[in-house]
């Protein structure tokens, strides 16, 4: 029953949200009216492009840098895995958490991959 309420009161907070939001959205540009007037040489006028969102961002570059580590971070833990995996001597066990630990970098390296990929689809279609 407590789940039902909750499940009913995020739902109706969400729809809320969204009804707020998209009269916010749809406002005009305050300055379309000033650039529309012939004052085009004005640097209000002139597309600039969006420091947080633009193709040199912050959000991109900070993917970019956390795509890197994440990178680094599988590659040594392919290589770690490897290790354990050579020195396991058949022990089954050593073998298990060899192969969990390789498995689990290229899942890790899979997953920051597409991650930066919904970044970037989603940052072209600002």
């Amino acid at each position: 029953m407590l789940k039902q309420i909750l499940v009913a009161i995020s739902s109706l907070s969400l729809l809320l949200i969204m009804a707020i939001s998209i009269p916010v959205s749809a406002q005009l540009d305050p300055f379309e009216q000033v650039c529309s007037n012939g004052v085009q040489d004005s640097a209000v006028c002139q597309p600039q492009e969006d420091p947080v969102t633009g193709s040199n961002g912050i959000i991109l570059r900070a993917a970019q840098i956390v795509s890197i580590f994440v990178g680094v971070a599988a590659v040594i833990m392919v290589i770690i895995g490897g290790l354990k995996y050579t020195t396991s001597a058949g022990d089954a066990n050593k073998v298990n958490s060899a192969k969990n630990t390789i498995l689990y970098a290229v899942a890790g390296l899979l997953l920051a991959v597409l991650s930066q990929s919904i970044i970037i689809f989603v940052i072209g279609r600002l």
